[in-house]
């Protein structure tokens, strides 16, 4: 019986194989799969054409993509000779040559791309037209009779289809609203060489506005008599749809509307009048606004206000309080819509002022009637108005009444309304009294101020003040303490108490003066975006002659912007008193 061989089981053996090739293919599989980078560089190019070069070139586009492998690079990279002649055509380069070289250095890749673009082509024909009623338009024809394509000039597509976009928008504008290219070919031809412009616009109907109905929302409703005076679109004009943007946004700055939309309705048949519907909604709700600030000049100040529309015809009232140690007031406006109602206003008001400085007490009782209109940008005010005041100024105590018609201009212009780089204000008053309107003296005063605004660099500004006035009358001892000017303080000259300048009497007490010259210099440094450093030089006074000194005063500053204007702390020095401390002057407030 032949003898059985031993049976040995691999069963163990093998297994462990097999465990180790998987632990050594996980292993292998986690290790990090890492990218293949790659610099991409065009020579030849600069610019608008360089910038739309690397639109189109997808290796530029994928070169910081995760996952960029060896035979990725290499298929975009046999791409990107016809992408970059693809670009150039838009710039009219039909005959560019490309050089592409593609180099490696490890996982590294580099992408070398030499663009001669060639000569552009030329325009042999170009063929640009209107039909329709536009066809004679004076506005569109002279786009078109006057445009850039002339034979023999390089063709430049990225400027041909600017134009199209500008010839139909501006058709559009002007109420052309079917208008549309029947024509909007460029032929190119490489051999010979020139390009064919064939562009024909047909213009279709003319569409005219019609008319304009509100539909007005909500609880209120404002008369027709004053909605009619906010629209100055009138029924026959070409329809122009940016003035139907121009409609919603006098109405909504109005701030009668708490909501408006204005959109043209379509027009019955083959009418070419489009009427205008107007859907808005009344704002009559009571609005209050609260207000606090500080100033060396008044001392910690508290304001409330009150406003509302108050009927169907627009009229407006409002009431303020400001609270302050030096110059608490009252003040009443009940204002009415004139013409124009976002522009003119008839308005009616009562004030109550109280001034207290080192220089003077007064007590002012004011009551008028103004209209308020705005002319040119200028904010124009015209009116009369009574005021009573009992004063106390150095060894002098009065009682005044005057009735004086007064007339005021003012503007402000600023690129930033809080921290303008550029801008100016410029403001004139003009005042009158005569005994013939029952006013206790004769005089004619006039008051200038300004202040520009400009930077120097990114970093820094000047800004220059000026006030001036002059006050005209045969008993400047009748004149009543508001009507003399002074100067000092924070928006005067610095280093100075407020209204602590101005002519004298014999016994050394400030009384006004008949004349005010002021003038400022100051320029700021910016530290970073909230702090800024600043030096100034303040001169002026308030004087009775020509010959009387000017004060100077000199200081530096430090501004902190915040979200609702820069905090200023200045600290100056007078030179009328050489001994005297340096005066601290805090201001919060918008610089124009």
């Amino acid at each position: 019986m032949p003898e059985s061989k031993p049976v040995v089981k691999q069963t163990g053996i093998r297994r462990s194989c097999v465990v180790a090739a998987f632990i050594a293919m996980l292993l292998t599989t986690a290790q990090p799969c890492l990218s293949d980078t790659v610099t991409v560089d065009i020579e030849g190019l600069a610019g608008a054409q360089l910038n739309n070069a690397r639109k189109y070139l997808s290796l530029w586009r994928d070169r910081k993509r995760d996952k960029l492998d060896a035979r990725r690079i290499r298929i975009l990279h046999s791409k990107a000779a016809e992408q970059l002649k693809a670009s150039l055509e838009a710039y009219g380069y039909f005959r560019a040559d490309v050089v592409a070289t593609l180099t490696q250095d490890g996982d590294h890749w580099r992408a070398f791309y030499s663009v001669k673009p060639g000569d552009p082509v030329t325009i042999r024909n170009a063929k640009i037209a209107l039909v329709g009623e536009g066809q004679v338009d004076p506005v569109l024809l002279p786009l078109v009779t006057g445009h850039e394509f002339a034979v023999g000039v390089p063709l430049d597509q990225v400027a041909y289809e600017a134009y199209k976009n500008t010839l139909l928008s501006k058709a559009h504008n002007l109420g052309y609203l079917d208008a549309g290219f029947t024509a909007h070919r460029v032929d190119i031809s490489r051999d010979p060489y020139y390009a064919d412009i064939d562009l024909v616009l047909d213009t279709g109907s003319r569409y005219f506005f019609g008319e304009v109905i509100f539909n007005q929302q909500g609880l209120h409703r404002y008369d027709q008599a004053l909605l009619s005076r906010f629209v100055t679109i009138k029924a026959g004009q070409p329809y122009q749809p940016s003035r139907l943007i121009a409609l919603q946004s006098t109405l909504l700055d109005s701030l009668y509307f708490s909501s408006v939309e204005v959109e043209k309705k379509d027009p019955a048949g083959t009418e070419t009048s489009l009427p205008i519907e107007v859907r808005s909604e009344a704002d009559r709700t009571y609005k209050y606004r609260f207000g606090g600030g500080f100033g060396t000049d008044t001392g910690p100040r508290v304001s409330a206000r009150h406003e509302r529309v108050v009927n169907p015809a627009g009229h407006k009232f409002s009431a303020e309080l400001q609270v302050s140690p030096k110059s608490p007031s009252g003040n009443l406006d009940y204002s009415i819509p004139l013409a124009d109602p976002t522009s003119e206003k008839l308005s009616f008001i009562v004030n109550v002022v109280q001034k207290d400085t080192d220089s003077r007490e007064s007590r002012i009782f004011t009551t008028g009637v103004f209209r308020i209109k705005i002319r040119d940008k200028w904010t124009e005010t015209l009116g009369i108005k009574a005021e009573v005041e009992d004063y106390d100024i150095g060894d002098e105590t009065g009682n005044s009444v005057l009735v004086m018609p007064h007339a005021s201009w003012t503007r402000v212009v600023a690129n930033d309304p809080l921290y303008p780089s550029r801008g100016w204000r410029m403001g004139l008053e003009l005042l009158a009294a005569s005994e013939v309107l029952g006013s206790d003296v004769d005089f004619l005063r006039a008051n200038w101020s300004g202040k520009y605004v400009r930077d120097l660099s990114r970093r820094s500004r000047i800004l220059l003040r000026g006030n001036s006035g002059a006050t005209w009358t045969q008993d400047f001892n009748a004149l009543p303490a508001s009507k003399r000017f002074f100067a000092g303080g924070d928006q005067s000259v610095r280093g100075y108490d407020f209204e602590e300048l101005g002519a004298t009497n014999s016994e050394g007490d400030v009384r006004g003066g008949r004349y005010l010259l002021v003038g400022s210099a100051e320029y700021e440094r910016r530290f970073n975006e909230k702090w800024s450093g600043a030096a100034f030089f303040d001169v002026g006074n308030a004087f009775n002659g020509f010959g009387d000194p000017l004060k100077k005063a000199v200081g530096i500053g430090l501004r902190m912007r915040t979200p609702i204007g820069p905090v200023r702390l200045d600290l100056a020095h007078g030179f009328d008193d050489p001994d005297a401390a340096l005066r601290i002057h805090v201001v919060l407030g918008p610089d124009l």
